[in-house]
């Protein structure tokens, strides 16, 4: 009985060593993977051929190695930026962690790190195999995030901030697509515009077709040039509706010839939106169509040949002035300028009507004055006759009077 009581606890008490060994074992595993100062993920640059990135709405964004670059499968497999994207795995490969600020479930949550709540997530695969696998959330100060492994509990701080994993697509476009070389050309045909490159003592002379290499405005045609090798995206467009609009005639189209013979055709198209104004691009090599800002298409649309010849002047522009009044240019010849604004009518004419028109006011002004001078007169005359009529009105009176009493006397005295 005694032996099994013994055996029993020396069972039990191996037991609690091999548990204790196992638990700090695991603590020292995570000590070990949150320590400060340490390498936050283990793998090489060169080795990842995926990225997979989703945003705190569920958009999602994939970059995927093809061939020598990248594209995004999601977004017209359009190319992605491989320099933007080696610098991502380079600077996580190089990030070391700090201290860690939390090592609880419910704290991922606070630093926007758990897998219901979080900023981004970010796995990175090497073919088949996971490489690394992480959370990132609010930020930790100037380009440093918050972040915690699939796989642990710990949130800890890298120096990549949330911009440098975006979902947008056209983040990682790579703009620099449509851009030329001027050493690899060697023609360009835009509208009525031949331009032809020749080497003259090592040194290359770009002319215009008809004209000679000193009637040729180097400036110009380097300013021309220019803004066509300096072509930059800014987005990929649906195929389906641009194709639409690139159906109809181009608003400008120019080919350029390469040192190896190779023919490359630009074709542009202008979308009217009133909100967002922009050229669509289609190149003869790509059958991808991309957004251009109108800005540097509009110098391509306002190329002419004459500008390129030495010796050429814009047309002078009409002041403000003259524009109100409907004056002639001011390039015109000054006469033509006087004259337009003379009065039809001769000097010598305007001095006589003026003098005649005084004269008839002065002649009715002294008209009324006489008026004026006379009116009291005139109202005597007119008061001496209203006068004499009133006296005989006076004398006659009495008279009237005499009768009247005479008739009724009469007629009170009685008949014979």
């Amino acid at each position: 009985m005694i032996k099994a009581i013994i055996y029993a606890a020396a069972v039990l008490l191996i037991f609690q060593i091999g548990l204790t060994v196992a638990v700090h074992q695991q603590q020292a595993v995570n000590l070990e993977s949150t320590a400060p100062d340490s390498a936050f993920l283990s793998f090489t640059p060169g080795s990842i051929t995926s990225v997979e990135i989703t945003g705190p709405e569920g958009e999602e964004l994939i970059l995927e190695k093809s061939g020598n670059g990248w594209i995004m499968p999601r977004a017209f497999s359009a190319p992605a930026s491989q320099g933007q994207i080696d610098e991502l795995l380079k600077k996580l490969a190089e990030a070391h962690q700090g201290l860690a600020v939390a090592t609880t479930k419910g704290a991922a949550k606070r630093f926007k790190t758990a897998e219901d709540n979080f900023e981004r997530h970010v796995v990175l695969r090497k073919g088949d195999a996971v490489a690394g696998d992480f959370y990132l959330g609010t930020s930790a100060g100037v380009r440093n995030s918050h972040v915690r492994k699939a796989d642990q509990d710990a949130v800890v701080s890298i120096p990549v901030g949330s911009h440098e994993v975006d979902v947008d697509a056209d983040s990682w476009l790579d703009r620099s697509l449509a851009n030329l070389s001027k050493d690899e050309l060697k023609a360009v045909t835009l509208g009525d515009i031949s331009l032809t490159k020749k080497k003259e003592d090592k040194e290359s002379i770009w002319t215009l077709e008809g004209a000679s290499k000193e009637e040729t405005n180097k400036d110009e045609v380097d300013s021309l040039l220019s803004k066509i090798t300096a072509l930059s995206v800014q987005s990929v467009l649906d195929p389906v509706k641009s194709a639409e609009l690139l159906s109809k005639a181009p608003a400008v189209e120019f080919t350029v010839t390469k040192e190896d013979d190779s023919k490359l055709t630009y074709a542009f198209a202008k979308n009217d939106d009133e909100k967002d104004a922009y050229f669509i691009l289609k190149m003869s090599n790509n059958d991808l169509y991309f957004k251009v800002g109108k800005w540097l298409v509009e110098g391509l649309t306002e190329a002419k040949r004459e500008k390129l010849l030495v010796g050429y002047e814009e047309p002078k522009e009409k002041t403000p002035a003259a524009a109100e009044q409907g004056a002639p240019a001011l390039d015109l010849p000054a006469p033509a300028v006087e004259q337009a604004v003379l009065p039809e009518f001769p000097e010598e004419d305007v001095s006589d009507q003026t003098d005649q028109a005084v004269q008839e006011e002065l002649s009715e002004q002294g008209e009324q004055d006489g008026e004026a001078l006379t009116a009291p007169e005139s109202g005597e005359d007119a008061v001496a006759p209203a006068a004499e009529e009133a006296e005989t009105a006076d004398e006659a009176a009495p008279v009237e009077q005499e009768t009247e009493d005479s008739q009724e006397e009469e007629a009170a005295l009685p008949a014979e």
